[in-house]
């Protein structure tokens, strides 16, 4: 079942109001583009490769490890990247570090700096506005949400367009205490991928159910720890991630006439001894 975060404290209500009304505020499905997203620092490096550099904030410390469970997650507990590539293709590395506590997008926004980031790579991206309200596609009644981090996802908007991503690997670990992770000389088609990151500590998200004694989760003892638990998933961390794309280099035309040439000579050459020794 869908268990939404009801922080109990003031401060935590305070810091809610922030995370909607600041520019990187998660409601549906909005795309946070690592390319040309506001103060991203793009590189032209000197193979020719590229690469961008962003600092971003995430939601809590366990929004990805959610995701990874039988009953998937929610797509509003984490935020969702795009990045294009070239028709020819590209390699890309990319990585997810936490210890940010300052971000340029949002100055005066104090953040945490224990993040244990994971992230999942997919092909394709899901309609613009894409939520687990849309009628076109429901939430399944065992699911707790719609974003499967470790499979293909499918969504819709209030505009009936479904589209599904296709799940294609991730990197990090549930509970992993890695402050970095990485994705490194991973070859890409030319097209559009999604990029969806968050906290890989599991316990760090509020897995309780307080009415339902079947569920696996239920627990009546609404104490302490839980709202402790409850609020951390509130508190912001801070996050750098780096994309480099290093473009395929396609074979000159000259080059590659040369190359046929001079393999066809070859053969050509390879005939004529043959029919010289017979």
């Amino acid at each position: 079942m869908i268990r939404p975060l009801f922080a109990i404290t003031a401060a935590s209500l305070l810091s809610v109001c922030v995370a909607f009304s600041s520019h990187e505020a998660w409601a549906h499905v909005a795309y946070i583009n690592m390319q040309t997203a506001p103060f991203t620092t793009q590189t032209t490096n000197a193979d020719g490769s590229i690469t961008y550099d962003r600092l971003g904030r995430v939601l809590g410390n366990g929004g990805w490890a959610n995701g990874t469970d039988a009953n998937w997650g929610n797509s509003h507990d984490v935020p969702w990247h795009l990045f294009s590539i070239p028709t020819e293709g590209a390699y890309i590395d990319l990585s997810i570090t936490g210890g940010i506590t300052v971000i340029p997008s949002n100055p005066t926004l104090t953040l945490l700096g224990d993040l244990t980031p994971a992230f999942s790579l997919y092909s394709g991206t899901v309609p613009g506005s894409a939520h687990e309200g849309a009628p076109a596609y429901p939430v399944p009644a065992d699911k707790e949400g719609l974003w499967n981090a470790l499979g293909d996802t499918t969504m819709a908007n209030n505009s009936g367009q479904v589209r599904t991503i296709q799940y294609l690997t991730h990197a990090g670990t549930v509970n992993g205490t890695a402050t970095s992770v990485s994705l490194n000389d991973y070859f890409l088609s030319g097209g559009l991928y999604t990029v969806v990151l968050g906290g890989a500590c599991f316990e760090c998200y509020p897995h309780y159910e307080r009415l339902d004694p079947s569920d696996p989760a239920y627990d009546p003892n609404y104490e302490n720890l839980i709202i402790d638990i409850e609020n951390d998933a509130f508190q912001q961390r801070g996050f750098r991630s780096v994309l480099t794309v290093h473009p395929v280099a396609p074979v000159p035309v000259p080059a590659a006439v040369w190359l046929f040439s001079s393999g066809l000579a070859g053969l050509v050459g390879v005939l004529r001894r043959r029919q010289s020794a017979v």
